[in-house]
């Protein structure tokens, strides 16, 4: 009576509370069947107790990996111990739950065995999803801190990418997780993986033809987007992978950082998680985070090209740097040497570590000090670059200082530069040289033609002129004395043609040295010269002279007649002048002789051109002839603003002085 009374308030207490009760028997055998279920049994499995009688029809709704755990609980209740387990069952909605099981043995003393059990089951479903939510949460937080690691220590794109799967799959932070980059072609290239083993050898076949599921499309289709897929298996039906993700949700998003899109990020985790807010968000934190990783890989690789570049430009000049022939060498502002090349090395025949942070005056002047007047102490003044030719022992160089400013335009240091110009100078002595007496042999040229000229102008005159004028005389004198038409008109004949023999013969002699210029002098001869252009070629010229004394040798008033002759020439030539002017003055010790006209002048630059070479020439070899007797040649001339050539040369030294 009091146990049924006892029963009685247990299953009462049973009645109000929130989880439930039972009550299994015990036969001798150990055969175990259920007596009674009270409480919120219904609520919490689904199933009625009156459907449970059977130990058998309580296990087919446990969970089968639990299994074990019921079968230790039966044991420890036979054996008369008290158990405590937790398992999970299948609701009869299908839903699963959690479930903790405290079991009481009913030991009879007088049979000496446990005729029952009884037992506290409490729903924990919530506990046992919050510890899991804990569990999971700190393993993502310790995924994110392991992944912000790798970031940091490692440098090779693909194992990141191995290894961040890997660290996402660990403690079931995710059950899978796979990432596809993608190329500069938007092909993909590179694709990492964890927790899917050979399963996903179709998807990755899809990846690398370009086949993108319908998630990853959307996914790649714009910046940020989250795509979430709660129940894979019926709505990924193009997914090669749906079909295992039972139970499971996914997320994707594309991987992005400032603007560059690398590639796919694809991860699953149960359900219920798929669609909470700060998982998403950490999602969201571990796509950033691998996102700025291959970002900083990319920084990487490019600081490294960067570097290699840099240490192949540096090799590079450093080869050129040593290749040059000239002494090179970098200063500071006190003028010590920071680097030189090989040729300075060579040039002073000290090492490198001799040469380096001397100064530059003890080393190449073996000064002390700096020298005053110097380029490098003229280039601290000027900030600009400073030059001079300069003798080191029994060589020349051409010395060049350019300056290093920052950028307050301050002086920082300079480059120093001596290029060895010994046997550029030598040559171009030896040149000069040459030149020099090419010129004294073509002004010898000339003046023994003008000799020349003037012997055979003599001659004509002496001797043809002489004879044609005594014939002309003779033949006059005998058309005196006859008396026939025929014969007389014959002869007056033979008289005209001498007539014009004898102007031709006194032509000539004026051509070739005009009696004029060495009877009267240069004056006359130039006035007698504008006046035969006037009468020849119809041009109006006009000659002026200062009328001062203006002694000069022989061999230069022929030189500086002849100039102006080929520059009257070259007016009618070329100019298109209707008026020439030829003046000549004394100003000091020189002579200044101005052949101007008004024609259509021309460009100096010009005279180099294939058009100008002719006049070019001319006004070559006047500048040459006059220079070799110390004079030269000014020349004015514009586009239709006529020309202006000027000849100076210096007077007769003594008679100068004598005249002065």
């Amino acid at each position: 009576m009091a146990l049924q009374q006892s029963e009685e308030r247990y299953r009462t207490i049973s009645e109000i509370t929130s989880d439930y009760f039972y009550s299994m028997s015990v036969s001798p055998e150990g055969a175990m069947s259920v007596d009674w279920i009270g409480g919120a049994f219904e609520r919490i499995t689904g199933y009625l107790p009156e459907s449970i009688r059977e130990l058998d029809e309580w296990l087919s709704v446990i969970n089968p990996d639990d299994l074990s755990s019921i079968e230790q609980a039966i044991q420890a209740g036979l054996s008369n111990q008290s158990f405590v387990f937790e398992y999970r069952i299948c609701t009869k909605a299908g839903q699963e739950r959690w479930l903790c099981d405290r079991t009481h043995p009913i030991w009879d003393e007088r049979q000496r065995r446990v005729v029952s059990i009884i037992g506290a089951v409490q729903d924990i479903t919530e506990q046992v999803r919050a510890e899991q939510r804990v569990k999971h949460l700190n393993a993502m937080l310790r995924a994110i801190r392991n992944v912000n690691q790798l970031i940091g220590s490692e440098k090779d794109r693909e194992r990141l990418l191995q290894s961040v799967c890997e660290v996402l799959t660990e403690n079931h932070s995710y059950y899978s997780v796979w990432i596809a980059l993608l190329d500069e072609s938007g092909e993909f290239v590179t694709i990492a993986k964890a927790g899917l083993g050979e399963k996903f050898t179709p998807m990755a076949e899809r990846l690398q033809r370009g086949e993108l599921t319908g998630y990853s499309q959307e996914a790649l289709s714009q910046p940020g987007l989250l795509v979430i897929t709660e129940d894979p298996p019926s709505t990924c039906t193009d997914c090669p992978l749906a079909a295992s993700c039972g139970g499971q949700g996914a997320m994707t998003v594309r991987l992005e950082h400032g603007g560059k899109v690398y590639g796919l990020l694809s991860v699953s985790i149960p359900a219920e998680l798929v669609t909470d807010e700060e998982e998403q968000a950490l999602f969201e934190e571990v796509t950033g985070e691998i996102a700025f990783g291959l970002y900083n890989i990319e920084l990487e690789e490019e600081r490294e090209r960067v570097e290699r570049a840099l240490q192949v430009a540096a090799q590079q000049w450093r080869t050129t740097f040593d290749a040059i022939g000239d002494v090179i060498c970098l200063l500071d502002v006190e003028g010590r040497i920071l680097r030189c090349n090989k040729a300075m090395s060579t040039f002073l025949g000290k090492s490198f570590s001799d040469i380096l942070g001397h100064s530059c005056f003890e080393l190449i002047y073996s000064s002390s000090e700096p020298i005053e007047g110097s380029l490098l102490v003229r280039m601290r003044e000027t900030h600009h670059r400073e030059t001079m030719v300069s003798p080191v022992g029994d060589r020349w160089f051409n010395v060049a200082v350019d300056p290093l400013l920052d950028e307050n335009d301050n002086v920082m240091g300079a480059v120093y530069i001596m290029s060895d110009i010994t046997d550029h100078k030598r040559a171009t002595e030896r040149l000069l040289a040459h030149q020099q007496q090419l010129r004294s042999l073509a002004s010898e040229l000339s003046l023994t033609e003008e000799r020349e000229r003037r012997r055979i102008a003599a001659d004509l005159h002496d001797e043809i002129g002489q004879t044609l004028a005594m014939i002309n005389l003779k033949s006059g004198a005998l058309r005196e004395k006859l008396t026939s038409g025929d014969l007389t008109r014959q002869l007056e004949e033979i008289r005209e043609l001498t007539k014009k023999a004898i102007q031709a013969t006194r032509s000539l002699t004026f051509d070739l040295a005009p009696p004029v210029l060495y009877e009267l002098g240069l004056e006359a001869g130039l006035d007698w010269l504008t006046e035969k252009i006037h009468d020849q070629h119809g041009i109006l010229t006009e000659f002026e002279d200062d009328g001062k004394s203006k002694p000069l040798d022989d061999d230069v008033r022929v030189t500086l007649f002849r100039a102006v002759r080929e520059l009257l020439i070259n007016v009618i030539k070329h100019a298109h002048a209707r008026n020439v002017k030829v003046s000549i003055w004394r100003e000091g010790d020189e002579v200044r002789i101005v052949v101007e006209d008004n024609g259509v002048g021309f460009a100096p630059s010009e005279l180099n051109t294939t058009g100008g070479r002719t006049r070019g020439f001319g006004l070559f070899n006047i500048h040459e002839r006059l220079e070799s007797l110390g004079g030269h040649v000014e020349l004015e001339s514009a586009q239709a603003r006529g020309t202006r050539v000027t000849l100076i040369q210096l007077l007769n030294p003594r008679e100068g002085f004598l005249e002065g």
